[in-house]
């Protein structure tokens, strides 16, 4: 799997092998006292197979958040800079449930 190599930035692409390594993942996260949940990005209708049993791995591990992201070229663009919805309109509705999902997890931001 490929990363983002800036700091404080950790996302990455995941494989069929990286399924294997959801553990050690959340192993980490805990030891570090990291709070985390599992997305899965970049989901092929294609794969309906793998998408399920990487979700059932990481379920057995850790949240899983019900918001998906899809394969598309848009999201691939916007490790250039561009934004994915911005550039395939199609995307709004699953960016913006992602977005609603992970606030509710983080909760409002504390006023100064």
């Amino acid at each position: 799997a490929a990363g983002d190599r800036r700091p404080g930035h950790r996302t990455v692409r995941a494989s069929a092998a990286d399924i294997m390594e959801i553990d050690s993942v959340a192993d980490l996260c805990r030891h570090t006292r990291t709070p985390f949940a599992f997305l899965m990005a970049a989901t092929d209708s294609k794969f309906r197979k793998l998408n399920k049993e990487a979700e059932a791995a990481a379920a057995e591990v850790g949240t899983v958040l019900k918001s998906h992201t899809t394969y598309k070229l848009a999201y691939i663009e916007a490790s250039k800079g561009h934004v994915a919805w911005e550039t395939d309109q199609t995307l709004v509705p699953e960016c913006k449930a992602l977005w609603h999902e992970v606030m509710k997890l983080v909760g409002k931001p504390k006023k100064r």
